[in-house]
């Protein structure tokens, strides 16, 4: 299922979380399914701040057919911007962002991932419009269908199912191969290593709804960084969501409710079949 978003500007559904999302360099992960009926510049797709503030996140780009990803900084916030997204309403897609909070370096990091329901999610190599300057915002708070712009309110319009966040800590001792995200290094640049292994063990597994149990596995008893996985299942307006993660002295495993604020029960139903680990036995034949 999904629900819909779009008859008031204010709709929107609203997650917390435990960790501090958007700190120094911190790599973060954003995606979900998207069903857009209109295409309306500033509106977004998903994102994280504190409601009716700067925004970061994905947002329709100033040409709507292409995505655009902004993050709240002090005195600038950098625009990033994809070409040749063909992005079209009435038509479900699977979006999905990996960037960072670092200010210097050779990449202030982003990259922009889109699929739909029968293809695989392909990389869409953003170009920075405006560099970033000051300090990035931090943040507990998740938005979905919602941002800020031009100081209004802004849903998205059209429905949204599953929808989610990934954001670990780049400690200098945490620089390690085995990062959440594949990051190798404690600057938080997003590059090429980091990019694909963030395809491969998160990008396609979601798109697939196989979620990547596989790779929180190895984080569960790490008590050497503080890390967040929220998953909002978007199966009705009393739903769920579940996170999983370490933040400051201890694990946590939990289903929190999220804030829905004027979002409605859509009738399409999710894009793509849930996959479980379920394995069936095929019955017995009877031998003669």
């Amino acid at each position: 299922m999904a629900l819909t978003f779009g008859a008031a500007t204010s709709d929107r559904v609203v997650l917390t979380t435990p960790r501090v999302v958007h700190s120094d360099s911190d790599p973060l992960f954003m995606y979900g399914w998207f069903y857009p009926t209109t295409l309306t510049a500033g509106r977004h797709y998903i994102s994280c701040g504190a409601f009716s503030t700067n925004f970061s996140g994905v947002r329709v780009g100033s040409t709507t057919s292409e995505l655009e990803w902004t993050s709240d900084f002090s005195t600038t916030k950098p625009v990033w911007g994809t070409s040749g997204a063909g992005i079209t309403v009435d038509k479900w897609w699977f979006i999905a962002c990996l960037t960072n909070g670092t200010v210097t370096g050779p990449n202030d990091g982003c990259q922009i991932w889109l699929g739909d329901a029968e293809n695989c999610p392909v990389a869409l190599t953003p170009t920075r419009s405006t560099a970033p300057v000051g300090s990035p915002a931090t943040t507990t708070i998740f938005t979905i269908g919602n941002g800020f712009n031009t100081g209004a309110n802004v849903a998205f319009r059209g429905d949204i199912a599953d929808a989610g966040w990934v954001c670990a800590d780049t400690w200098a001792s945490n620089a390690q191969t085995t990062h959440l995200l594949g990051q190798t290094a404690s600057n938080g640049d997003v590059d090429a290593g980091m990019i694909d292994y963030t395809y491969e063990h998160w990008v396609k597994h979601l798109w697939a709804n196989e979620y990547p149990y596989h790779e929180i596995g190895k984080f569960e008893s790490s008590s050497g960084s503080r890390w967040n996985w929220t998953h909002w299942c978007g199966i009705g307006t009393g739903d769920i969501a579940l996170q999983r993660g370490y933040a400051f002295g201890g694990g946590y495993d939990r289903f929190n409710p999220p804030t829905v604020t004027g979002a409605t029960l859509s009738a399409r139903r999710h894009p793509r079949a849930y996959r479980t680990n379920l394995m069936v036995p095929p019955p017995l034949a009877r031998r003669r």
